[in-house]
């Protein structure tokens, strides 16, 4: 079968959707791969899952259902790449974990592991209460200012939509307890998965990160798999990189990294082949000339 050519799976945030990514996706698609954005059972905008039926989240289904897309998209393409954001980059190791040598490589963007953000509520604690009692059928997070966004002007047309209850930009209005709940079990296995996570690995972060501080960054570093590793620390935006003022910058360095490791394999693939030639060409000469 004729493969197509390479591909990025973009992975958005809890209870997002695919238009956090449309200006990041533009970019990649611009630089010549192709781009798919899934939609997850369960893992998008509550408001937006309702007109396709209502699923309770559940990060063993989340991560199932990316490994089977990856699985199908390695059939069809030659290289296949992962890229995520928040809540999807962390997604992203957890299937990276599952599939070492399905993915090419990761790029990895606010990836969330450790939850201690400039703007996190000091009240985050008591969260647990919130999983296990009454008072989780009810109880929300709801989006608050500056909603990941340093730009003023992005920033101020998401506070409006959030005033009006609308989703903005496929950022959620509210997070429901029972999305938190799965959000925190998954963060746990990415954590327990990490020294599994072979793949060559980016992360783009922000310095002033509002969900998730750098030591995010610095504790993958130390717990990572695969010794290709690198990392970008960006000044001008907060954890929604995608829509902030450095996502150009953002999608040139994933496309960067994911050409470097490309030249990297085709490289590795012909030194390869000119040993496995002259291999093959010393038996020959061993053997008197005689075809083996």
């Amino acid at each position: 079968m004729v493969k197509h050519g390479r591909v990025v799976v973009l992975l958005h945030g809890l209870c997002g959707s695919s238009l956090d990514l449309r200006g990041f996706a533009r970019r990649i698609r611009q630089r010549g791969f192709h781009v798919v954005m899934p939609t997850l059972t369960g893992y998008g905008a509550p408001e937006t899952e309702l007109s396709l039926g209502f699923a309770r989240p559940d990060y063993h289904r989340w991560i199932a259902e990316v490994t089977a897309e990856i699985d199908d998209l390695a059939e069809m393409h030659t290289d296949v790449y992962l890229s995520g954001v928040g809540l999807g980059a962390t997604m992203a190791l957890a299937v990276a974990a599952e599939r070492p040598t399905k993915l090419e490589a990761l790029a990895l963007i606010s990836t969330i592991l450790i939850v201690d953000g400039w703007n996190v509520s000091r009240w985050r604690w008591l969260l647990p209460l919130a999983y296990y009692t009454p008072l989780g059928h009810f109880y929300r997070i709801r989006a608050t200012a500056p909603f990941g966004i340093k730009n003023p002007r992005m920033r101020a047309w998401i506070a409006a939509m959030v005033e009006r209850g609308t989703p903005a930009s496929g950022e959620a209005v509210s997070i429901p307890t029972a999305y938190l709940l799965q959000a925190d079990r998954l963060i746990r296995h990415a954590i327990d998965s990490l020294g599994r996570v072979r793949t060559p690995t980016l992360m783009i972060h922000a310095r002033e990160d509002d969900v998730a501080s750098i030591a995010n960054v610095h504790f993958v570093r130390r717990q990572i798999g695969t010794d290709q590793f690198r990392e970008v620390i960006v000044e001008n935006s907060y954890s929604m990189i995608t829509l902030d003022n450095d996502c150009d910058y953002a999608a040139s360095r994933t496309v960067g990294f994911f050409n470097a490791i490309a030249k990297r394999n085709n490289e590795s693939l012909g030194v390869n082949a000119q040993l496995g030639a002259q291999l093959g060409f010393s038996l020959l000469n061993a053997a008197g000339g005689q075809a083996l």
